[in-house]
C-alpha cells in the first residue's frame, strides 16, 4: 500500500460509493461549521494519519454523512517538510469532497517538544473556531464505521463535551490484520463489533500495564482495568479524552493538554459530558509501536500508586468520570459480573486512598513507585537540563509555537 494514501484499501476507483448506496454530496453553503483539528508532524505519524485515521474518517458513515448536516473545516497543523507529502496525497483530494482544508505551518516542534508542541496547536485551533462543534483528531487514532455520526448525534443542549477512551493496540501485530479486513470487505474502516472483536488479541504493553495485579512495566497511571482472556478489558479511567465540543463564544484553552486539564475548565458538572462507556457501541483505538520505549519500572499497579498519580493528576470532574466503567468487552457485561464486582471494590479503595492521602500533612513521603520514578527522572539531569534551556530561550523569544496559515492550490 502506499504510504501516503495513494491507493485506497477498497478496490473501488475515483472514490465511487458502494453498490447500492447514493452518493453524498456534501453542503458546503449551510452557515452551522464543525471544525476538525489534526495536529500531524513526522513521516510515520503522518503515514499513519493518511492511511488509518483519516482513511476511517471517510467511511461512509463518518464525515461524508456529517457533511450533509453541517458545513465542515478540517485543520491540518504540520511542518513545512510533511506539508507537500500531506497535501498532494490522493486522499486529501477525496477529503476536499466532505470539507475545506486549512493548512497551518508550524516550527519549534524539536525546541519544544511533541505535548507542548500540540497544545499550541490545540489552543490555535480553539481560538480560531469560535461558535464551531470542534472535534479533536489525533493522528493515530482509528474510527469505527458510524463514529463520527454516533459522537455528533450525542451532543444537546445539556450534553457539550463528548467523550472517548481509546485503548493502545500493538502497531505491528494489528495493523496487517487490520488491512487484510479492509481489503477482503471493500472498507475503509470496520463497524464497532467488528474493530473490537480484532483489538483485543492486540493490546500494547501501555495499555497491558494498566491491567490490575499483573507485574508489568508502569507507564500509565490514569486508571486500573481487568483482563480477560480472549474478551478484552473491564475497568476505570480518570482521563477522558474529549473528542468533541459545543459551545458558543470564546473557550477557554487547555493549559496542558486536552485529555488532561481541560475538562474541568469546559464543564461545571459531568450531566455536561457524555461519555461512550462501552466500545460496543463505539469503538475507538490508538496504534502505536512496541519498538520504541523509554526508561520504565517494573512493579503491580495498586491502590496506593493509582491513588497518589491521582491526587497529582486530576481535578474534581476526573473523579466523577472514574466512577464511570468503561467496557473493551466482546461479551456482554452481564458474563463479566464477577469482574465487574472486582472493578467496583477497586474504584471505592482507590477513592478512600485519595480520601486518605489528602488527609496528610503536605510533606508526607510518596509511595515507592512515584519515588523511584521520580529518581529515575533525575538521573537523567543533563539531557533534560539542555532541553529544557533551550525551550525557555525559544519561549522567551517566540512566546509559543510558530504558527503560520498556508494556502494550497488545488
Amino acid at each position: 500500500m502506499d504510504s501516503r494514501g495513494l491507493c485506497r484499501f477498497n478496490k473501488r476507483q475515483n472514490n465511487t460509493p458502494k453498490i447500492g448506496v447514493r452518493p453524498i454530496v456534501a453542503d458546503f453553503k449551510k452557515t452551522s461549521k464543525i471544525s476538525f483539528c489534526v495536529a500531524v508532524w513526522g513521516r510515520k505519524f503522518t503515514d499513519n494519519f493518511l492511511n488509518y485515521s483519516l482513511n476511517s474518517l471517510l467511511e461512509y458513515n463518518n464525515i461524508p454523512s456529517l457533511s450533509k448536516k453541517s458545513r465542515i473545516k478540517f485543520k491540518i497543523y504540520t511542518t513545512n517538510s510533511d506539508l507537500s507529502y500531506i497535501s498532494q496525497s490522493v486522499i486529501i483530494s477525496q477529503l476536499l469532497q466532505y470539507a475545506e482544508i486549512e493548512y497551518f505551518l508550524i516550527s519549534g516542534v524539536n525546541t519544544l517538544g511533541n505535548y507542548i508542541s500540540m497544545n499550541h496547536c490545540h489552543r490555535d485551533f480553539i481560538s480560531r473556531s469560535k461558535g464551531d462543534i470542534l472535534f479533536f483528531i489525533c493522528p493515530d487514532i482509528i474510527f469505527s464505521d458510524g463514529a463520527i455520526m454516533k459522537i455528533y448525534k450525542k451532543l444537546s443542549k445539556k450534553i457539550k463535551v463528548v467523550c472517548i477512551f481509546t485503548p493502545r493496540l500493538n502497531l505491528e501485530t494489528f495493523l496487517p490484520k487490520y488491512k487484510a479486513a479492509l481489503l477482503q470487505n471493500d472498507l475503509r474502516s470496520l463497524d464497532s463489533e467488528a474493530l473490537l472483536r480484532m483489538s483485543c488479541d492486540h493490546f500494547h504493553s501501555e495499555t497491558k500495564s494498566m491491567i490490575l495485579d499483573e507485574e508489568l512495566d508502569e507507564t500509565v497511571y490514569s486508571g486500573g482495568y481487568f483482563y480477560k482472556k480472549r474478551s478484552g478489558l473491564i475497568g476505570s479511567q480518570f482521563h477522558y479524552f474529549p473528542v468533541c465540543i459545543k459551545h458558543k463564544g470564546q473557550l477557554p484553552l487547555p493549559d496542558i493538554t486536552v485529555d488532561n486539564d481541560y475538562l474541568g475548565k469546559l464543564v461545571n458538572s459531568i450531566e455536561e459530558i457524555y461519555v461512550f462507556e462501552n466500545a460496543k457501541d463505539c469503538c475507538i483505538i490508538d496504534i502505536s509501536t512496541e519498538k520504541s520505549k523509554g526508561q520504565f519500572i517494573k512493579e503491580k499497579r495498586s491502590v496506593k500508586n493509582v491513588a497518589s498519580w491521582a491526587v497529582e493528576n486530576t481535578n474534581r470532574i476526573h473523579l466523577d468520570l472514574f466512577l464511570k466503567t468503561y467496557l473493551f468487552l466482546e461479551e456482554s457485561p452481564k458474563l463479566n459480573s464477577k469482574i465487574y464486582y472486582k472493578v467496583k471494590k477497586f474504584r471505592k479503595a482507590v477513592l478512600k486512598e485519595i480520601e486518605s492521602i489528602r488527609r496528610r500533612p503536605s510533606n508526607h513521603k510518596p509511595n515507592s513507585l512515584v519515588k523511584r520514578w521520580s529518581e529515575r527522572v533525575k538521573n537523567n539531569t543533563v539531557k533534560s537540563a539542555i532541553f529544557k534551556i533551550k525551550r525557555y530561550i525559544y519561549l522567551l523569544i517566540f512566546k509559543r509555537l510558530r504558527i503560520k496559515e498556508k494556502s494550497i492550490q488545488k
